[in-house]
């Protein structure tokens, strides 16, 4: 943990001087930091690996891809392939030959085990390391080859290390012969790797392991059990990378399968244009897309014909009753209408112009008062 802290700190203090001006070495180590946090999309890292005339991007390209590609993705590790046999930078070569070794897929390790003749010391040295990873059987021989004769200790070195995947009896007598060899780094792996076949340590001296190569070679041991080995670091990274591969599964699925929708309603639609089969059920987009249609037309200035009923209000005509019922019912809608509001004749003016209209009607007509230069016949009444 401290070690990482460190790491981080000179990492920080290098993007700070290069973001300063201090150096060109800090403005290498600043970049190199805005990298890690802008990680490139997919395109970019192929066009990355493709370009011709920097060489440390085509590296970057390819270290980029390496951890997202997949064991199936022919394509990617064709191009790793092309890279590895045709590209004139060593270090360019050997991030392509380590791809192929982190991907895992056995049908490139020819691809793998031609780069063990690569005149680079570089290249030689990551190619015995990424056969590490692609156990092949014919890889055998060449890093037997390599792990006694290369002029490069630290091909030797990683060529003897990457026997421990090859459970075979010859295997066992190379490496106990590698036991005996006069660098000390060569007889530690050679002593790793037997421990790794065996599962059990008989020492590191060779006459502790004289008598091995008459024992049965057990087993290779399981995904669980290798997983039970690794550190709490290590099975943390390989968790997450798994999530990380499931989520992009599920969502290339999920991509797949709108694709597969949108294709299907597609070709519906065109169906439906040309007459052909039943009318579909309409989705969602399509009813939004011919509202959309709607409005355009409606809000044209170029528009010269009547708006419609449909266009103004869709569905409206559905709760619209047709016309001969209203010709039917409105009739006697508007009797008992005129009768309703017909005005009470108590209400009328006797002395307003409409007294004479109340006249006529059936009603008694309403007494007038005396008029004083009309004669009057006079009763009176005898005094008692």
């Amino acid at each position: 943990m401290k070690t990482h802290a460190r790491i981080l700190i000179v990492v920080l203090a290098g993007w700070l001087a290069g973001s300063a001006g201090c150096g060109k070495m800090g403005g290498r180590m600043a970049a190199a930091f805005n990298r890690k946090l802008n990680k490139p999309s997919w395109r970019q890292r192929v066009a990355m690996a493709l370009d011709a005339d920097d060489a440390d991007n085509r590296r970057m390209g390819i270290n980029y891809m390496a951890p997202d590609t997949k064991g199936d993705d022919e394509g990617t590790l064709k191009l790793f392939a092309f890279i590895l046999a045709n590209d004139r930078d060593p270090f360019v070569r050997a991030a392509a030959v380590t791809a192929l070794g982190i991907v895992g897929n056995t049908d490139f390790a020819p691809d793998v085990i031609a780069a063990l003749e690569d005149h680079s010391e570089v290249v030689r040295w990551d190619a015995a390391k990424a056969l590490a990873n692609l156990v092949a059987d014919d890889a055998l021989e060449p890093l037997i080859a390599h792990a006694f004769g290369d002029p490069s200790m630290n091909v030797r070195i990683s060529a003897t290390r990457s026997l421990a995947g090859h459970r075979k009896p010859r295997c066992v007598r190379m490496l106990l012969q590698l036991m005996d060899a006069r660098n000390l780094s060569v007889r530690r792996e050679a002593h790793k790797a037997l421990v790794a076949i065996f599962r059990m340590d008989l020492g590191e001296e060779p006459e502790h392991w004289a008598d091995v190569a008459s024992y049965d070679i057990p087993p290779a041991m399981t995904q669980v059990q290798l997983d039970a080995q690794k550190n709490w670091w290590r099975r943390f990274i390989d968790k997450r990378r798994r999530l990380r591969e499931e989520h992009l599964a599920e969502q290339q699925a999920e991509e797949e399968a709108f694709q597969e929708d949108y294709e299907r309603r597609l070709e519906a639609d065109r169906d439906q244009q040309d007459g052909e089969g039943d009318e579909p059920e309409r989705s969602w987009w399509q009813r939004f897309r011919d509202e959309q249609a709607r409005i355009r037309r409606r809000e044209s200035p170029d528009r010269t014909e009547p708006l419609r009923l449909e266009e103004l209000a869709p569905g409206a005509a559905e709760h619209i009753r047709p016309d001969e019922r209203l010709d039917d019912e409105d009739a006697d809608e508007s009797a008992q209408t005129d009768d309703q509001d017909a005005p009470d004749q108590r209400d009328i003016d006797p002395m307003g112009p409409a007294g004479a209209d109340a006249a006529a009607t059936d009603r008694p007509p309403i007494p007038q008062p005396p008029d004083d230069d009309a004669p009057q016949d006079l009763e009176i009444a005898p005094a008692e």
